[in-house]
């Protein structure tokens, strides 16, 4: 499973309104903030990563900034990894918006690769992470398929090279440098890369360099690594202003328990107890504890 612009859509999460609007995730202190990621409208008007907020808001300017969160971040990336616990046992966690999921045995719970690739998809957009499917039999061709842009993208076994060989190079989102030495030989596509002769490539790139073609060739980089979850599921909303009223404070609330009660939903488990946690504005935290009357998901 792969969520494009994962930030950005985490963010989404929380401000739903913003749907369908130009928004970009920033970091550092203004007025020297850089784009750290943008929804799909932001990049149709020029706005990347990198890019000083001013001259995103130059080339965008019905754009919208929000904060970057690490909080927020590693909630929704949570909630991705929970959703896929709720299909199979066997899921790694493969960075920010990347979950890899193992098939294997799961035919008579949920039916064939297509149909639980739809039922993973489908309960993505659920909790408002919606993310691309891609099968393959191994990781990089996985997250290669699920880069290429349908729903559910599916490799048959032994076509992972030629499958992915057209594919432009910048689907692997290589470091910066690694992708402009590549550059400048000509080296255009995976399938470029998978036919470089690998002494002469350790020779000159290290194993950067065949750690890159490994990804362009399908080859698994390493054991499947399972995520063990933690004990208790957290949802974080940000705020850019200070609430002062008990109906301020429920209007945050509410969305948040929404979130919550999707996700416990589609793992098929339930809370028995609920934690609170509020930021002050004069730097403190208050934190209250509410033991339920017995376990729900509603």
């Amino acid at each position: 499973m792969w969520v494009p612009h994962f930030a950005a859509v985490a963010a989404l999460r929380e401000e739903p309104e913003l749907r369908h609007r130009p928004v970009a995730i920033v970091a550092g202190v203004a007025p020297a903030r850089t784009v750290v990621d943008a929804t799909d409208e932001a990049w149709e008007a020029g706005v990347r990563p990198g890019m000083p907020e001013a001259e995103a808001a130059a080339r965008c300017p019905a754009l919208i900034a929000r904060a970057a969160s690490g909080e927020r971040d590693v909630a929704a990336r949570e909630a991705l990894l929970a959703l896929a616990l709720g299909t199979s046992p066997r899921v790694e966690d493969g960075g920010p918006g990347i979950v890899y999921v193992d098939l294997d045995g799961l035919g008579a719970l949920h039916g064939d690769e297509p149909a639980i690739g739809e039922r993973l998809a489908r309960h993505t957009g659920r909790i408002g992470l919606p993310a691309r499917l891609g099968i393959a039999g191994s990781r990089p061709a996985a997250l290669s398929a699920a880069r290429r842009g349908r729903r559910v993208s599916i490799v048959r076994p032994g076509e992972e090279a030629a499958t992915l060989a057209s594919a432009p190079l910048e689907l692997l989102e290589l470091a910066p440098e690694l992708g402009a030495v590549l550059a400048r030989w000509g080296v255009r596509t995976l399938g470029d890369l998978a036919e470089l002769p690998r002494a002469g490539l350790v020779a000159r790139l290290g194993e950067a360099g065949l750690a890159a073609q490994d990804l362009a060739r399908g080859v698994d980089p390493g054991p499947f690594r399972p995520y063990a979850p933690p004990p208790f599921y957290q949802e974080v909303q940000g705020l850019e202003w200070e609430l002062v009223s008990l109906e301020q404070l429920a209007a945050v609330v509410r969305p948040l328990l929404d979130r919550l009660a999707a996700r416990l939903d589609v793992a098929h488990v339930a809370a028995d107890q609920l934690t609170l946690g509020l930021g002050l504005a004069d730097g403190s935290r208050h934190e209250r504890v509410v033991d339920l009357a017995y376990p729900m998901a509603e």
